[in-house]
């Protein structure tokens, strides 16, 4: 039901009477959610309306091109895109475990999401784009090193966040960003089960990873090359030319696409997720 002030009054089971206005974006999701058969709490639900006013407030949702919470307790509707439901939506593969609240959690080996999105497509620049989620679980002992993001056409075609290196004895991420086949910004320390880790490109030469607010590592360099990916990135793991490579074992939840965004931008995101964060209580 649509008031003068724009706002709706959530509709859900009889079990479930409205009790709160929320925005006409914030509805349209929980209403695609409950279309998919899952179930959001009432706290779920405000807290996830005040992220998307904060969000306006705080100018960061405008360059939000997708996001999803990965939310709901059923796969059909941890698949959807929250900001437009039926774009852009995830297609899980292989069946990975689905929270009852919010996360998903992939096996290390076959299982991964499709997100619906090719970055040669939905990016208007290659120095522009904004990726990343909020890690609950790390990887751990996966056959390969494992991958939250990953779209590559060719070495030098490719967009990659790794958020482990087998290599390495800890936990370190590394960004592939599309350039030169070792175009990269890699971190030497380990990152934290409950952080943010994103790949934040601004400029042609200036590529930054970060866990929540920490910048881990900045590549100032200016790549070679300069086209963006021809192949949908994958959620969990990481498209090779359509084949499945390097996939995570971790859980995550919060995949987020954007460009346009000022690291300002990205640092009052991370701000308002802790906000959701503590709200739902992860």
């Amino acid at each position: 039901m649509l008031f003068p002030s724009g706002l709706f009054v959530r509709e859900a089971g009889a079990s479930q009477p409205p009790s709160s206005t929320y925005s006409a974006t914030a509805q349209a999701y929980f209403d695609a959610v409950d279309t998919a058969s899952g179930t959001l709490s009432e706290t779920f639900m405000d807290a996830f309306d005040a992220l998307l006013t904060d969000g306006d407030t705080n100018g960061w949702l405008s360059g939000m091109l997708a996001f999803k919470p990965y939310a709901g307790g059923t796969e059909a509707s941890a698949e959807i895109n929250a900001l437009d439901p039926g774009t852009y939506d995830t297609n899980f593969i292989n069946g990975p475990t689905i929270d009852t609240v919010i996360g998903v959690k992939f096996n290390g080996t076959n299982q991964y999401g499709d997100s619906g999105i090719q970055p040669s497509t939905v990016f208007s620049s290659f120095d522009d784009w904004q990726i990343g989620s909020l890690v609950i679980t790390k990887g751990v002992a996966a056959a390969s090193d494992g991958y939250t993001f990953g779209a590559s056409s060719i070495s030098t075609n490719r967009i990659m966040l790794r958020e482990y290196d087998l290599s390495e004895t800890d936990n370190h991420c590394i960004i592939y960003g599309n350039g030169d086949a070792g175009y990269s910004a890699e971190a030497t320390t380990s990152y934290s089960d409950g952080d943010i880790i994103a790949a934040v490109r601004i400029a042609s030469n200036d590529m930054r990873l970060y866990y929540d607010t920490t910048q881990a590592d900045n590549n100032v360099t200016t790549p070679t090359f300069s086209l963006l990916p021809a192949v949908n990135f994958y959620e969990g793991g990481r498209n090779d030319s359509g084949s499945l490579i390097t996939p995570s074992d971790c859980k995550m939840c919060c995949m987020f696409y954007a460009e346009g965004w000022s690291i300002t931008n990205y640092t009052d995101f991370v701000a308002d997720m802790e906000t959701f964060k503590t709200a739902i209580g992860i």
